[in-house]
């Protein structure tokens, strides 16, 4: 409730502090391409978007290195730990940004997240030498996407706006699915992980482990 009464003071400052990124139209595209695949809305200009009903966060491009065929690799984060200092007394916007206004600062995880190290993979391929006598197979399956593959509860998406500049254009979108740079997207996963990994070990009898990039 706090998050929707502040949208539009917030949106307001968080657009008029929105600069040009130097991968904006890879931006665009990816943006583009998630909205047709129902992870996010259409970018559209923030004029004529509903400002007072959708919480903004700032959306920006990290290089991931290079693709297969040389281009450069690009990853569209939003910052959802983004706050709007509100005034103070004397009218007056303070310097230090307050985590806990942000959309982050929102969100509580409600339990301990865990995965596997490297440590247990290490100690059941010994098991498996010492049982079998032979050294054993590894398989590994890479989840493409997979906060992306989680949709938002449609309450909560209120809070999942994002804003980026596109030829000098302010844009919105609003994700439909989990984003990256959300700690829910975190947590939400875990719980996906966990299941997938139950599934294996418990009903099919396959040595499973699970492991998390950064």
């Amino acid at each position: 409730d706090n998050l929707k009464m502040d949208c539009g003071r917030s949106n307001r400052v968080l657009l008029a502090k929105l600069k040009a990124d130097e991968h904006e139209d890879e931006l665009q595209r990816l943006t583009e391409e998630d909205a047709n695949l129902g992870r996010m809305s259409w970018p559209r200009p923030a004029a004529e978007c509903d400002l007072e009903s959708i919480r903004l966060c700032p959306r920006f491009a990290v290089v991931q290195g290079l693709k297969a065929d040389g281009t450069t690799k690009i990853r569209a984060i939003d910052n959802l730990s983004w706050s709007a200092q509100p005034p103070d007394e004397k009218g007056s916007f303070g310097k230090k940004r307050k985590k806990e206004l942000s959309v982050n600062g929102h969100t509580e995880v409600p339990e301990e997240i865990h995965h596997d190290h490297i440590d247990i993979l290490m100690s059941a391929m010994r098991r498996f030498i010492l049982l079998m006598g032979v050294v054993p197979g590894l398989l590994k399956a890479d989840i493409d996407s997979a906060f992306r593959r989680i949709p938002l509860k449609p309450s909560h998406r209120c809070a999942a706006g994002v804003a980026y500049m596109r030829n000098g254009v302010q844009m919105v979108s609003t994700h439909m699915a989990n984003p990256f740079g959300a700690s829910s997207s975190v947590y939400s996963w875990e719980r996906v992980g966990s299941l997938l990994c139950s599934i294996a070990r418990r009903l099919l009898h396959i040595a499973t482990f699970r492991y998390v990039d950064d």
